[in-house]
């Protein structure tokens, strides 16, 4: 919006601790940065950054359940804490011991990857993963052979005086004269699989290190049973890692309740002046009784589809 403030929203885990991450702001100030975790269900504070009288005031909370901050402490990050960063870049210019806030920073700092467009190749950096670590190369092929594909092998290699991986793909075929392997250079396979190559990759590290990705239209270039098992996969793994995509493909609303919770589902909506709408499935009533979300969303019952 031209005239109001955007506001962001993060719920994360640090091992067993849940953490709610607040901003707001606009393109000159922070307005709002709050920090709070969860203790019994309880939302207890750590430190709520405030904007008044045009400058920025953080009030901490200092007692058993928060980090204990010294006063002169305080008032260091407070002079340091100027209205158009982040509380987190004055934090990390005073010396001082926050545990619990610092373990969310950290958090933040190496869990969040960058967002992964359309048009994003992760080809090389699966090919750098693959090189670095032999049995991701097993969870790969494990993860094209269910999605029917002939893979049955995938080797990758570092090359002097190269700059990227060598990656070397194996097919197996059954034809007229028996079972045949062919080994391929990765850089002439479809465009899909050298997009399903990069996407399980980073999923992959997404849920072993339990850190939060966004992918844009996560179906480019991919099948839709292929998608299906590709979500399948992460929603099944033990791990606190979190999954947002957008996505034009609405055959994903089949999958509300067999896989994918109400509350997890979104709709974008642009208004005529050009403004995006987004709002949730679960603000509309009723949608326990319809028999199908995506002919109901095709019908046009929750909007976000061509006039």
């Amino acid at each position: 919006s031209l005239n109001n403030p955007t506001e962001f929203e993060l719920i994360f885990y640090v091992e067993k601790r849940k953490y709610l991450y607040q901003l707001e702001l606009n393109e000159k100030e922070v307005l709002l940065e709050k920090l709070s975790y969860f203790k019994d269900a309880k939302e207890i504070m750590l430190f709520e950054r405030r904007f008044e009288n045009n400058q920025s005031v953080i009030y901490f909370n200092d007692s058993e359940e928060g980090d204990r901050v010294i006063k002169a402490a305080q008032e260091e990050i407070s002079l340091k804490c100027l209205k158009n960063i982040s509380f987190f870049v004055a934090r990390n210019q005073v010396n001082v011991n926050l545990p619990l806030i610092d373990a969310a920073i950290n958090w933040l700092r190496k869990h969040i990857f960058p967002a992964i467009g359309p048009q994003v190749s992760l080809t090389t950096y699966a090919e750098e993963e693959l090189s670095k670590d032999k049995k991701e190369s097993e969870r790969l092929v494990e993860f094209l052979s269910k999605a029917d594909f002939n893979i049955t092998n995938i080797t990758s290699e570092e090359l002097e005086n190269s700059s990227s991986p060598k990656t070397t793909v194996e097919h197996t075929v059954e034809n007229e004269n028996g079972t045949e392997k062919y080994l391929f250079p990765l850089k002439y396979e479809s465009l899909g699989t050298k997009r399903i190559f990069g996407l399980a990759t980073v999923i992959n590290e997404a849920i072993d290190e339990n850190k939060f990705l966004a992918i844009d239209e996560i179906e480019n270039s991919l099948h839709n049973q292929l998608l299906y098992k590709l979500l399948y996969d992460f929603l099944k793994a033990d791990s606190t890692s979190q999954l947002i995509v957008t996505t034009h493909n609405d055959s994903l609303l089949e999958l509300v309740d067999d896989l994918i919770r109400k509350d997890s589902v979104y709709f974008i909506e642009k208004d005529k002046a050009g403004v995006s709408d987004l709002y949730k499935l679960i603000d509309f009533k009723g949608i326990d009784k319809l028999s199908s979300i995506r002919e109901a969303y095709r019908y046009k019952r929750f909007g976000a589809t061509m006039k």
